[in-house]
Parts: C-alpha cells; structure tokens; sequence
C-alpha cells in the first residue's frame, strides 16, 4: 500500500504542501516535490518490499514464535508421532544435519544398551529433533533473507537521511538560540 499511497501524496499538490517541511530547514525542491519526501517515500518503498517478501517465503513457525526454545515450548507439546517422523525425515533430507541427528541416535543407543532409556531421555531425543527442524526453517530461502536485509537496510537508510538532516539542522538552529 505505500507505493500507491506515496504516489497518491507525491503528486497531489495541496498535500505535497502541507507536508513540506519548514523552509527554515533548507527545503530543496525537485519540481514541486520536497527531496525529503521523495527518500521516505523510497525508503518506505523499500521496507515495504522487504516485509512483503518476509511474510510471503518466511515458514509460520518461524513467523510466530521467532526463536527454537519458543517453538518447542509452542508446539512442541503438540508434535508427537507420524508427524515428528515426518519432521525428522525433513531434517535428515535437508543434508546439513545428518551429523548432528548421528550423534542423538548414537548416544541414545549408547545409553539404551548401558542403563536403559527412562521418558525424559526420549523427551529429549524429541525436543532436539525440534530444535533441528526450528533451525531448518530459519535457513530456508537464503537468497530472499539476504533481499529482505537489504531492503530493510536501503529503506531505513533512506529513512534516515532526511531525518538525521533535519536533525542536525534542529541542532544548528538551537545552538544558535543558546548562543554557542
């Protein structure tokens, strides 16, 4: 919605000046249209786009609950059975666990040989496959994290242009009232 809804304000006139910052400031124009409004609404733009791209390609899980602690907490419960086996074949399809799930297994089966498993070492075998599958998710789509960080980083780049401008101008008008 920002692009069209930054169009919409770049090019209607009575807005463009209303919106135009103080003249005291500096104010330089390209046409009718303030510089400053033409970087925030870039750097919207781009922070629009990186979210759009966030929401389309991150996994849910990864969306709502944000770390692996707070996944397992969530779901974790719930995860039992064919669908954790259906987890762990994710995992192990994905490559870059197979070492990882190899020692589970193979401490599991150590232990089950010497003293026997109890609930809690299974729980366990079960909360790590989860904190694998977590991570899986997180490092799906390479490419479109990258997108989003630079997206985010040009937009509030952008963004932070005109304010840091305005800022230091702020500063300038201020120490001359003071006296400095």
């Amino acid at each position: 919605m920002v692009p069209i809804i930054g169009y919409l304000i770049l090019f209607n006139a009575k807005i463009v000046e209303w919106l135009n910052l103080a003249a005291e400031l500096g104010n330089t124009s390209v046409g009718s249209v303030s510089y400053r409004l033409i970087l925030i609404y870039l750097g919207l733009c781009f922070v629009s786009l990186g979210v759009t791209i966030y929401s389309w390609l991150c996994p849910n899980e990864v969306k709502h609950y944000g770390s692996s602690a707070a996944y397992v907490q969530g779901d974790g419960p719930s995860l039992r059975g064919f669908v954790l086996n259906d987890i762990q074949l994710t995992v192990i399809e994905s490559g870059k666990y197979t070492t990882r799930l190899e020692d589970i297994s193979k401490q599991m089966e150590e232990k089950k040989y010497k003293v026997g498993l109890d609930d809690g070492d299974l729980e366990r075998y079960r909360i790590e496959n989860l904190h694998l599958h977590f991570d899986y998710l997180n490092h799906t789509y390479p490419a479109a994290r990258m997108m989003v960080g630079w997206s985010y980083i040009f937009g509030f780049g952008l963004l932070g242009l005109p304010s840091g401008e305005v800022f230091v101008k702020v500063l300038g008008l201020a120490a001359t009232l003071v006296g400095l």
